[in-house]
């Protein structure tokens, strides 16, 4: 699968989580930024992420998918609620289960 073939760049505009400006919703990376994700986890094929900060979980949305289909991960922040995009993303993908989602503050 290619960057523009996912699933959360398909349905990018529903990632909202960053600063409201000027009267739209602007994304704290570009599309330089899911390139550069996507390529390394197609290069060095992990087989296990862990991601401090999960918010809505675009940047998981990305690391899952360029991922192989034995990789594991984990989430962690301090507020899983804004998670309702993702999980409708990916609810049905056979990798999910291999997901932990942990709710706690990374500063302590």
């Amino acid at each position: 699968m290619k960057l523009h073939q996912s699933k959360v760049m398909s349905h990018i505009d529903g990632f909202r989580w960053s600063m409201y400006i000027d009267g739209r919703y602007w994304l704290p990376r570009d599309c330089v930024g899911f390139f550069i994700y996507w390529k390394i986890c197609e290069y060095f094929k992990p087989k296990s992420v862990l991601e401090i900060g999960v918010r809505e979980g675009l940047s998981l949305g990305l690391f899952f998918e360029a991922t192989n289909d034995d990789a594991s991960f984990i989430g962690v922040d301090c507020n899983l609620t804004d998670l309702q995009l993702f999980n409708t993303l990916f609810k049905d993908h056979p990798k999910y289960s291999s997901i932990q989602f942990l709710e706690m503050d990374s500063k302590n």
